[in-house]
């Protein structure tokens, strides 16, 4: 049934609207996996993990040549999906989705696989679908972003035990996060793998309320890895749509800009059937 429409319905919304967070694309580098997916920064080399073949590619940060393959030792069980990893200060931690819902801890030397714990809840069971991975000293930060079971939480990375409460994501299905410091205080960047806008989260779950920015990169999809690398303002993204790595440089005192564009009498009917 067609709901009753007011005429200014018809016209452009006019304005912006102003946000404390931009970014700018500063360079990018085609990563040709096979399906690569998450993204972690040691300080010398980026770590991509490929999300069927059940390896991690060691990228060159200066221009994105493959500099090696490290295939899981032993391979996690068939149907097994590696998806968000994050580096810890010696190992890797990898997430991992669907016939098994793990956190492995593997040596970024040789791809050896040091140990793995089970995921907890939210990220295990039916509702479990764990994509992005970050570390912040001392856990593990996952998004889960099984639709209608939007979360971030905190996994104790010897355990699998969640720490604290696990939170709902503003993220439209959220999935690449990463951690950082600005100005003394913890953040995390969640971005939505459907629109690219990316919520800012304290480490307690609590929103950066106004501070939530479209990622710039291209595409209709934005699956991936998400992490710094340097300082506050050097984030990276991996685009498993588009195949590519991004370097963003974060702007935390500017503005970002919403550009509402003019819908159709015909397109603005379509919302309300």
């Amino acid at each position: 049934m067609l709901k009753t429409l007011t005429f200014a319905a018809v016209f452009m919304i006019s304005g912006t609207a102003a946000f404390a967070v931009s970014d700018e694309i500063v360079e990018s580098f085609p990563i040709a996996g096979s399906v690569p997916y998450g993204l972690a920064y040691d300080g010398s080399y980026f770590y991509i993990t490929e999300y069927v073949d059940q390896a991690v590619l060691v990228v060159d940060p200066s221009n994105g040549t493959i500099l090696n393959t490290l295939p899981l030792n032993p391979a996690p069980p068939a149907y097994t999906f590696l998806v968000g990893v994050a580096y810890d200060g010696t190992s890797l931690r990898i997430v991992t989705t669907g016939a098994n819902k793990r956190l492995y801890q593997v040596n970024p030397a040789n791809g050896d696989v040091l140990s793995w714990v089970n995921l907890p809840e939210p990220f295990f069971g039916a509702d479990g679908n764990p994509t992005g991975a970050t570390w912040d000293g001392t856990y593990v930060y996952i998004s889960n972003n099984t639709e209608g079971h939007t979360y971030v939480g905190a996994v104790d990375p010897t355990t699998g035990d969640l720490h604290g409460d696990y939170w709902v994501s503003y993220a439209k299905r959220p999935d690449g996060i990463a951690y950082t410091q600005h100005d003394g205080s913890d953040y995390l960047f969640n971005v939505g793998n459907m629109d690219a806008w990316t919520y800012l989260y304290d480490t307690d779950g609590t929103l950066y309320g106004g501070e939530e920015f479209k990622l710039n990169v291209p595409g209709t999809s934005w699956g991936g890895g998400l992490t710094f690398a340097g300082t506050d303002t050097d984030l990276w993204m991996f685009s498993s749509f588009m195949g590519t790595l991004y370097h963003l440089s974060i702007d935390w005192s500017g503005d970002e800009f919403v550009n509402i564009k003019p819908a159709s009498f015909g397109q603005i009917k379509s919302l309300y059937r």
